[in-house]
């Protein structure tokens, strides 16, 4: 079963923080796991109800050329960091992952400055309260 969740393990979580430069550190890591294998990972951060995504990561796969696998693990990296952007008031993603901009324009992403923008209502539905 995949299970895609905050980074528990804080030296992973710096040393994978400590690579995307933009993020100065500070952020999370959403790492996706079937079972005890870890598929891949996503370095986010929250910055004024904007969820950015700076890194994709998928072990075994380069994202310039992924199989078909490998887009759905990309698809679902993204759809779980927009669940847990929404769950702290984020109203919008940018992804910030050059070799996936096109991917995700394709998906409805508009590019712009640099990064694949949506609101969330594009991948999320949002209950009104």
């Amino acid at each position: 079963m995949i299970r895609i969740l905050p980074l528990k393990d804080e030296t992973k979580k710096r040393e994978r923080l400590a690579s995307v430069p933009t993020l100065g550190g500070h952020g999370e890591i959403l790492s996706m796991q079937d079972g005890r294998e870890e598929i891949g990972w996503a370095a986010v951060n929250l910055q004024a109800s904007v969820l950015r995504i700076y890194r994709m990561h998928l072990s075994g796969q380069t994202l310039s050329a992924l199989d078909s696998e490998g887009k759905s693990n990309v698809d679902s990296l993204m759809r779980a960091a927009a669940s847990y952007g929404a769950n702290f008031g984020a109203y919008r993603i940018e992804i910030y992952e050059p070799e996936l901009l096109d991917f995700f324009c394709a998906k409805g992403f508009t590019k712009q400055d640099g990064c694949a923008a949506a609101p969330m209502t594009l991948i999320i539905k949002v209950k009104k309260a």
